[in-house]
């Protein structure tokens, strides 16, 4: 191929001979061009030497000893007139005019009369990268062996042996430092100190919104004051270690003081809140080194009259910010069980205006979790741990600071008793090295001191000794067995919602010790016995416990009022009884998603997934919503898996708006996988054939179903397709969406549909005006996409404009083309937009009423 180039390349009349066969193809000039220069050599001929040829010969002037010096000298870009100019600029995005004022002078001058704006520019750099991204439009830069590799979009990547940091600003600078640039949003991650980051932004940057994080908080601060104050109006600064005065220097600056919203990662107290009075939101952390005055905090917001709301969170590492502190020290009412959430409000002195305060607690941070896998390792580590808890939290119980060093390090690294013992030590400042190998063995619960003791019936700890002696096992039992009612007592002391109790003492103890009822009976009698109240319960003389079926049947029902459906689906699998008040509230879905292969089987019911399928280690496993741990089993997993999913697709009258299938095996299991008939909305449907996606979408029910997404088996004969336009599905269908190649005979079928969207066979002829002239008699038409497979194949933008009768201006090849066409004897339009994509060339026609 090289040698043929080359003899090309060499030969005048070679190269002409190329250009006439590519113009006697009647492709679009560009595509031509490309082709042309694949075949002798991107240097071969310039473009307007290759354009001038080109249009010579499609004119049938074939003569190609042709004098061109006779010619005026073809006129260049610079020579059209402004106006135009301003029109091509208009058309541009905000990164094309940046690089078409890189050009010269003179375009220079044209591109800044119009000021660029971005929505989003996002800067990221750390350790060998360096990324950005202007609106949509991804850029990056990074270090490799030999240099750096650039990445631009639309263009291959770029090997370069500079240094990423300093061939990435190359194209990044420019941009930043545009006259009168205007961004709304604009995120800087900066980890990497670097010469080339300073003076990164021009002084004022016109931004709407600010995000930074940087290796340090001075950092931070200096690209915050590059920002234009008063314009600016949002500010989100997350940074690590802090001191106060570097807060003060935040709180100090223009930008800060004429802003809207504020987020940051800074702690604050109630002093430091002061200074957000100018501030509509705000959201901060809590000071974690003090108790905090809540009340204080509510009475300064009262006070701030352009807020609007804030959100105010902590790392969650000590107990004086637990949802009940809060929620209590704002005066609120606490209602007895587990909460995750507490709304409470106040009303503002001398206003009719409401503070509404939602109190809620979340989940443990990833900093939590690793510095968890250093204390495990580390005997000192977790002394530090309770030195810390002791000292910032002396005022609070032992037991809540348990709880907070069992949060912090985790459940398993420390006893309760080991932890009560270092905690009273290193109160008393005695050292980390105390050999406790010659104290005294401790004592029990039973010897007490007498002022506890005096709170309890000895009989009745005899009665939960002799219990917990029957009814847990002899291994947990020998080990320490009088643990057990203390840690019940222990939770009785907590005073914490009986619910979180039991998870806490399961985690201690083992979940399979004592069953939900019997915890709570003993729960209860402590608590009870702990208050000095009489108790009157007996477990071995009381009545058989009530069960779930002897609620009165109404607050059943209330109760499967509050079920999901995947949660009444288990429900109803227990009883006849259960049953049937599940079935009388019928069960519906918003999305049921079902996928089988060689491997496994996976269910989606609405946001709850499921799977069976063998693992990589050959086993078989079974894994349920909400479960972390899987299942292992020696059944197939097909017939395991349909134990859970078939009671969900065969409940009475189950109702679903939206059903995937992609079924990919052709095991027995699956056979007869939906009952007939099947009530839903829309459905796509993908099988290993096409027999077995016609089956899929026989069992749905004709005339509910509204949309269809049928993906055929490319082994699919003209037969197959044949059926599926027979099925009464179709007939009845709104909507319709395939991969079935469309011909312009098939298109009457469609009369009845609203919308759809089909591939043509560019393979063979297609008469666009006969699929127009169709379209246009469909009374329920609306709009529907025909796409190519391949434009390359024989069709391309301007041949479908003009079978269409487009008008289509002269010039470089457009992205898209749109044309109208009347409806015969009818006000109607069709209008036709003709566009490519990749390796698409869609048709999109909508009806114009």
């Amino acid at each position: 191929m090289e040698q043929l180039s080359t003899v090309i390349n060499n030969n005048d009349r070679s190269m002409k001979t190329c250009i006439l066969y590519e113009a006697l193809k009647k492709k679009p000039i560009f595509s031509s061009y490309r082709h042309f220069c694949k075949l002798v050599g991107q240097d071969a001929m310039e473009y307007p030497d290759f354009e001038f040829w080109y249009y010579r010969f499609l004119h049938k002037q074939h003569d190609f000893d042709y004098d061109r010096s006779a010619d005026p000298t073809p006129k260049t870009i610079m020579e059209m007139p402004v106006s135009l100019m301003y029109k091509i600029t208009e058309n541009l995005d905000q990164v094309e005019r940046t690089y078409l004022r890189s050009m010269n002078k003179p375009l220079k001058d044209m591109v800044d009369s119009r000021p660029p704006s971005f929505d989003v520019i996002d800067i990221t750099a750390y350790d060998k990268y360096l990324g950005w991204e202007f609106d949509d439009k991804f850029f990056s830069c990074e270090q490799k062996d030999y240099g750096c590799l650039l990445k631009i979009p639309n263009f291959p990547p770029i090997k370069s042996d500079e240094f990423y940091l300093k061939k990435g600003m190359e194209y990044l600078s420019p941009v930043l430092k545009m006259p009168n640039i205007q961004v709304n949003h604009l995120s800087l991650h900066i980890m990497t100190e670097n010469e080339h980051f300073n003076d990164l932004l021009p002084v004022p940057f016109h931004a709407k919104s600010v995000s930074i994080t940087a290796f340090n908080i001075n950092k931070s601060l200096e690209l915050l004051s590059a920002m234009n104050p008063g314009e600016l109006e949002s500010i989100k600064i997350t940074t690590g270690t802090v001191t106060r005065e570097n807060l003060s220097k935040l709180c100090e600056t223009e930008q800060f003081k004429q802003a809207i919203h504020v987020q940051t990662s800074m702690s604050l107290n109630e002093d430091r809140l002061l200074r957000f009075s100018h501030l509509r939101t705000f959201k901060c952390a809590i000071d974690r080194f003090g108790p905090m005055d809540f009340q204080r905090i509510r009475d300064i917001i009262s006070t701030f009259e352009q807020f609007e709301s804030c959100e105010l969170g902590n790392p969650r590492i000590l107990i004086y910010f637990d949802i009940r502190t809060v929620a209590e020290s704002l005066g609120a009412e606490v209602p007895f069980g587990p909460l995750q959430i507490i709304t409470h409000r106040y009303q503002i002195p001398e206003s009719n205006a409401f503070l509404e305060f939602k109190i809620e607690e979340e989940e443990f941070s990833e900093a939590m979790e690793q510095f968890s896998a250093i204390a495990e390792n580390s005997e000192d580590h977790l002394k530090v741990c309770i030195l810390i808890l002791n000292e910032v939290l002396k005022e609070i119980p032992i037991c809540n600071s348990y709880r907070n060093f069992c949060n912090l390090v985790g459940d398993n690294f420390m006893t309760c008793t080991d932890f009560e013992f270092w905690y009273y030590r290193l109160r008393r400042f005695k050292n980390f090295d105390y050999n406790r190998s010659v104290d005294p063995v401790e004592l029990s619960f039973k010897n007490m001191v007498d002022s506890l003791v005096m709170r309890f019936d000895k009989i009745k700890i005899d009665v939960l000794d002799t219990y917990l002696e029957n009814n847990t096992s002899s291994e947990c039992y020998n080990d320490d067995h009088q643990k057990m009612y203390v840690l019940i007592l222990n939770e009785v002391l907590r005073k914490k919602p009986i619910f979180h109790s039991y998870l806490n003492f399961c985690k201690l103890v083992g979940e399979n010790t004592i069953n939900y009822p019997d915890f709570e009976f003993w729960y209860y009698r402590i608590y009870r016995l702990y208050r000095g109240e009489h108790d009157d319960c007996d477990q071995i003389i009381n009545p058989v416990r009530k069960t779930i079926m002897d609620m009165p049947v109404s607050l059943m029902y209330k109760i499967t009022g509050y079920l999901d459906t995947v949660e009444r689906t288990y429900l109803r699998s227990m009883n006849r009884c259960l049953k049937d008040i599940v079935d009388f509230r019928p069960p519906s879905f918003d999305v049921i998603d079902i996928s089988a292969d060689d491997k496994s089987l996976k269910w989606k019911l609405d946001n709850k997934l499921f799977s069976c399928g063998l693992s990589d280690y050959g086993g078989r496993f079974l894994k349920i919503l909400n479960s972390s741990s899987e299942i292992k089993h020696n059944e197939c997993y097909f017939k395991k898996g349909m134990e859970y999913l078939s009671p969900v697709l065969k409940m009475a009258n189950l109702k679903v708006n939206h059903l995937s299938l992609n079924i990919m095996n052709g095991s027995a299991h699956l056979n007869n996988l939906l009952p007939v008939p099947f009530h839903m909305k829309n459905v796509s449907i993908r099988a290993f054939n096409i027999n077995k996606s016609l089956e899929l979408l026989s069992a749905l029910n004709p005339g509910e179903l509204e949309s269809i997404h049928f993906v055929a088996d490319v082994r699919a004969t003209r037969e197959d397709i044949l059926e599926f336009y027979e099925t009464e599905q179709f007939k009845k269908a709104k909507r319709v969406e395939s991969n079935i190649y469309l011909h312009e005979y098939d298109l009457l079928r469609f009369s009845h549909l609203k919308s759809f969207k089909f591939p043509i066979n560019y393979r063979e002829p297609v008469d666009f005006e006969i699929i127009r002239d169709i379209i246009s008699t469909f009374d329920k038409f609306e709009s529907c996409e025909l796409k190519s497979i391949n434009y390359g194949d024989g069709f391309d933008i301007r041949t479908v404009a003009e079978d269409l009768g487009a008008e289509i201006p002269f010039g470089p090849l457009l992205k898209t083309i749109t044309y109208r066409y009347r409806v015969p004897e009818s006000k109607n339009y069709l209008e036709f937009k003709i566009g490519e994509e990749e390796s698409h060339c869609y048709i999109k026609i909508v009806k114009i009423r």
